[in-house]
């Protein structure tokens, strides 16, 4: 991994797992990088469900990412190409006085790294980290039209359990 991606790393610790690194990067040093994967999980699965183009405000982001309640966990190669990334919402319960909870917004692995068994330790490695900042509650979603039974079956693996099914619908199209 060069020095500049590898310098680009904070957080307490990174991890390697045969072949590939996991940690904590800003948004604001490599979101170009990040926005390419973005945009890639919502062609593959949003896109799909909801006519809806992708905007996102990427400054928003940053800014909670400066307050920090906003994390995005990577995957690189040991080249230093980004594989993969997991976008954390984090903050105090707003139902559980004196909690904090965690939240996904997006997870993602390029499809040509799945079936490897990355997604399932870079789960892992994201819930022990989120464990050591002092996170009380995480929830990880599957906006997979229909649900992933794969992913399921990951995240049960790992010691999630599902407690909720979400609908969604455009009301500009009622």
């Amino acid at each position: 991994m060069d020095p500049q991606t590898e310098a680009s790393y904070y957080g307490p610790y990174m991890h390697e797992h045969e072949g590939y690194v996991f940690g904590l990067q800003r948004l604001a040093d490599i979101q170009e990088e990040a926005e390419e994967l973005a945009k890639a999980q919502w062609a593959e699965v949003i896109q799909n469900t909801h006519d809806i183009e992708m905007d996102p405000d990427w400054k928003l982001f940053i800014a909670h990412e400066a307050m920090h309640r906003f994390l995005l966990f990577t995957v690189r190669t040991e080249e230093g190409e980004l594989v993969g990334q997991c976008a954390m919402g984090i903050g105090p319960s707003a139902t559980a006085k004196d909690h904090i909870e965690a939240g996904e917004r997006l997870l993602y692995v390029r499809p040509e790294y799945r079936r490897q068994g990355i997604a399932r330790a870079f789960v892992a490695f994201i819930l022990q980290y989120l464990k050591d900042l002092g996170v009380d509650m995480v929830n990880m979603g599957d906006r997979s039209p229909g649900g992933s039974p794969k992913l399921q079956a990951m995240y049960e693996s790992l010691g999630l359990r599902q407690d909720s099914i979400v609908y969604a619908k455009d009301l500009r199209r009622t």
